[in-house]
């Protein structure tokens, strides 16, 4: 499920023997993105591996992004971000990020929906860099969808991935992306077509934002375009790639 370079590439050669053995009991090896199996095999090359990407129902998600919100946002626009609240998610450099640029008078409101033990680290953080007015900690909804579909971006600022979940799901919902450059992004997102993707970096996230608030015609742009290819991510598109894998293990 998540890039597998930090877990083997210090472990010693004879653990890595053992577990070879151990992969090679099963029948199949399955990874939920190409960027997730190239990581495994570099490890193991000798075990062969498949990307199937996870089912998401479309259906469900757009119905219930059209159900009221519990609690009421009166901002607007505004970008949003969805995980928790914890390190691997970077949410305190793109807080440095944006503040950058309100210090360079960009006007910007980011709603982060999520909750975790960072939560109160980031909220003084984001107080002491002078974007609180700016920021939203909205805490862990249960239906987060109505938030991203009217968002005019959603941005990922995560350090690692394995196939991100949420950024699918805003695709879906037809929201233009940021996201840095991790695993299984190049297989969500069309780089400068359905969004961007920036280096893994604050940096990168700066620049990327700094571009779409310079021009601002992208939003539209980059909404066009998920619309014409969104189908991609669809249940039966994704179903019909599962279903074709156990017919040939069968």
């Amino acid at each position: 499920h998540t890039n597998q370079e930090r877990l083997y590439q210090n472990m010693p050669a004879k653990e890595l023997k053992d577990k070879t053995k151990i992969y090679q009991k099963f029948n199949e090896i399955v990874g939920v993105s190409q960027s997730v199996v190239a990581s495994f095999t570099k490890f193991f090359e000798s075990l062969p591996a498949v990307h199937l990407y996870n089912p998401l129902n479309e259906q469900i998600i757009t119905e219930r992004s059209e159900l009221p919100l519990n609690k009421r946002m009166n901002v607007k626009p505004y970008f949003i971000t969805v995980g928790r609240l914890i390190p691997i998610k970077g949410y305190d450099r793109l807080i440095s990020a944006l503040a950058t640029l309100k210090k360079e008078n960009y006007d910007f409101n980011l709603i982060i929906v999520g909750d975790g033990f960072k939560r109160l680290f980031l909220e003084d953080f984001a107080a002491k860099q002078g974007v609180s007015e700016n920021i939203i900690f909205y805490g862990h909804a249960d239906n987060p969808y109505p938030l991203i579909k009217n968002a005019d971006l959603f941005i990922c600022s995560s350090i690692q991935e394995g196939l991100s979940t949420v950024v699918t799901e805003a695709l879906i919902l037809g929201v233009p992306i940021v996201t840095t450059h991790c695993s299984g992004m190049n297989e969500l997102v069309e780089n400068d077509v359905t969004g961007m993707i920036c280096e893994n970096s604050e940096e990168g996230l700066y620049n990327s934002i700094k571009s779409i608030l310079d021009h601002p015609e992208k939003f539209i742009y980059f909404r066009n375009n998920i619309e014409k290819s969104k189908s991609r991510f669809f249940l039966k598109t994704r179903m019909a790639a599962i279903e074709s894998f156990f017919e040939l293990l069968n």
